[in-house]
């Protein structure tokens, strides 16, 4: 694993009483033995728990994720590279993605609710 970070509304604060616990991994891992993995720690956490593959999650996603709270990291530099890797092709995207969901859209994707800010 290359890092676990909590994200979401139990990052932010803003969660109530129907909240779920947002956690992104990110592993080197191939897709499938990644899944694997989710799949394990999921039957393992109660169902609160809102397990993802950090790879597998769509690009405004990944975005949110850098905005919560590191739980794990293996290697610091390697997730600041990740983390500017993700920000220079969320930047690329950006536009498009605005345009899809207008000025005040919201998208819902994979149980979560993105709007734009």
């Amino acid at each position: 694993m290359r890092f676990i970070i909590l994200y979401g509304s139990v990052a932010k604060g803003t969660h109530d009483t129907g909240s779920d616990i947002d956690i992104a991994i990110s592993t080197d891992l191939g897709s499938l033995e990644a899944e694997k993995l989710r799949m394990f720690i999921l039957g393992r956490v109660p169902d609160i728990f809102d397990v993802h593959i950090f790879e597998h999650l769509p690009l405004f996603v990944q975005i949110n994720v850098f905005k919560g709270e590191v739980l794990y990291m293996t290697d610091k530099d390697e997730l600041y590279d990740i983390a500017y890797r993700t920000i220079k092709e969320y930047e690329l995207f950006k536009p498009h993605y605005l345009d899809y969901v207008g000025e005040k859209g919201t998208i819902i994707t994979n149980n979560h609710i993105v709007r734009r800010v």
